[in-house]
């Protein structure tokens, strides 16, 4: 069985047809759309450099050969994060935080940049030559998922960059608010700017077609639960009160934040919080990237 026919079984059997999206498959290798793994396009179509199949190259020339691949420019758009004071951790009008998200308390965060939309699948593949596309995805401008820690950090410094604190990441995404999303209390106002559960159909969404924050972010909560550097702590006792990576804890663990598309909205809170092992290859786990102020 292919995997394109497992896919197919997969939605037949868990969605019995209720949802027909589900059995959008992108389309790769042909005339005119994205390559396939590797640099791999359908018989007599090469893989040209900007990653499209035609019958004949026409950019700076040579096909893409699978075993010579090289790495391109992932085209990240980088966006300004100013310098800052904000409270980290449950807001008051937030009922049944976890400890883990507990004691409240203050972070300075000095500026940096931050991509304005998660990691995609067409960027991480333009530097990686890796195309995931899990059966959750919809296409190559969806976030990447099925990314591991140690990948998801590789390819920031691979770009100039890093993986996000916990603090800058969290400071990031609340953008100036001090309410549970930041959209507002309310759940409701979630559709406007998230992808999760209640919207998505269980399918990883193109980047940007949701409302950003008042910094610019696009779906810095839904589609993709993103990583970040810091090793998990159990909870906020002893934290600094600075944005860099808090040391210590326990790095069998990584923390992840911002929720994904299998999330109901409880999860997509700015202040929540878990962790997982570095390895895991989460089909909805993916990642953005920051990097210090240039």
């Amino acid at each position: 069985m292919t995997r394109r026919e497992y896919f197919t079984a997969k939605c037949l059997f868990i969605f019995a047809l209720a949802l027909p999206s589900c059995l959008e498959w992108p389309e790769v290798g042909g005339e005119d759309q994205p390559c396939a793994d590797s640099g791999s396009c359908w018989e007599g179509l090469d893989c040209c450099d900007d990653f499209v199949c035609r019958e004949s190259c026409t950019t700076d020339g040579d096909a893409v050969d699978g075993e010579e691949w090289t790495p391109h420019d992932p085209q990240l758009t980088w966006v300004s994060i100013p310098s800052g004071t904000f409270q980290m951790g449950c807001v008051p009008q937030e009922d049944g935080c976890y400890d883990n998200v507990e004691p409240r308390h203050s972070v300075s965060v000095s500026a940096f940049e931050m991509t304005e939309t998660e990691v995609t699948e067409r960027q991480y593949y333009a530097l990686t030559g890796q195309r995931q596309m899990y059966f959750s995805s919809n296409g190559w401008d969806c976030p990447v998922g099925g990314v591991g820690w140690d990948e998801a950090k590789a390819f920031c410094e691979a770009v100039g960059g890093r993986l996000p604190s916990e603090a800058e990441w969290e400071y990031a995404a609340r953008a100036g608010t001090t309410t549970i999303y930041y959209c507002g209390d309310e759940s409701s106002c979630l559709d406007d700017i998230a992808w999760f559960e209640d919207n998505s159909y269980y399918k990883l969404q193109p980047v940007g077609g949701k409302d950003p924050n008042a910094f610019g972010l696009y779906d810095i909560i839904g589609n993709v639960v993103e990583w970040v550097e810091d090793c998990w702590h159990s909870n906020y006792d002893s934290a600094q009160s600075t944005g860099g990576v808090w040391a210590g804890g326990d790095c069998s663990e990584r923390v992840v934040r911002g929720g994904g598309v299998y999330d109901h909205a409880g999860i997509l809170s700015l202040s929540f919080r878990y962790s997982i092992t570095p390895g895991t290859h989460g089909d909805a786990t993916g990642f953005r990237c920051s990097r210090d102020e240039n």
